[in-house]
C-alpha cells in the first residue's frame, strides 16, 4: 500500500511539471477514508487521493487509492461543481455532483460499483498569490451499481462517505 501512496504522490507531481504557469491548471494530492454511511462512526479504509482540475472543462476529476480493510480499493469520480464561492478573505467552498466508479481486488476477484456523489468541500487560500489551495471534502455518495464476476446486481443501500483533505496548486 505504501508504494500505491507513493505512485499517487509521484503522477501529482508529473502533473505540476507539465502544467504551464498561470494556465489555470490545478493538481492536488491529499489524505482520505472511506466509511459506510449505514455505520456511521466505522471507516474502513484510508488512502491517497490525486485531484486534477483543467481550464476550460467545468468537471473535477479524482482519482483515489485506498487500503480498504487489507484489500487494495481504487475509485475514480467526475465531479460538476454546481457553486464555487470564494469570500472576500481567505475562505471559500464548492458544491456538486458526480460519480463515482470503486473496483475492489480480493485475492484475484475483482468488485465494481458505479453511483452518484455530492462533493461539498470548504477550502483556504493560505498564500498572498492565491495559488496554493488547502481543502477539506465530504462527499457522500450512492452505490447502488454492483458488478461482480458471477453478474450485475442493484443493491439500493450501498451508502458511503469519502472524506478528503489536503492541497491542490493552481498553476
Amino acid at each position: 500500500m505504501k508504494k500505491l501512496l507513493i505512485a499517487i504522490l509521484l503522477v501529482a507531481a508529473a502533473g505540476c511539471l507539465f502544467a504551464e504557469s498561470g494556465s489555470g491548471f490545478a493538481v492536488g494530492a491529499g489524505a482520505t477514508g472511506l466509511d459506510f454511511l449505514v455505520n456511521p462512526l466505522e471507516v474502513y479504509g484510508f488512502g491517497a487521493v490525486v485531484s486534477v482540475d483543467i481550464p476550460g472543462v467545468p468537471l473535477r476529476f479524482g482519482l483515489s487509492a485506498f487500503d480498504f480493510i487489507g484489500m487494495p480499493l481504487f475509485a475514480l469520480s467526475v465531479d460538476y461543481l454546481l457553486v464555487e464561492r470564494r469570500g472576500a478573505g481567505v475562505f471559500g467552498w464548492y458544491a456538486g455532483v458526480g460519480e463515482l466508479v470503486q473496483m475492489l481486488i480480493d485475492s484475484g476477484e475483482v468488485v465494481s460499483w458505479l453511483g452518484v456523489r455530492v462533493p461539498l468541500g470548504i477550502r483556504a487560500w493560505p498564500t498572498k498569490n492565491g495559488r496554493l489551495e488547502m481543502f477539506f471534502e465530504l462527499a457522500p455518495a450512492w452505490m447502488p451499481f454492483v458488478f461482480e464476476s458471477d453478474g450485475f446486481s442493484f443493491v439500493w443501500q450501498y451508502f458511503w462517505a469519502q472524506p478528503s483533505l489536503g492541497m491542490r496548486y493552481w498553476f
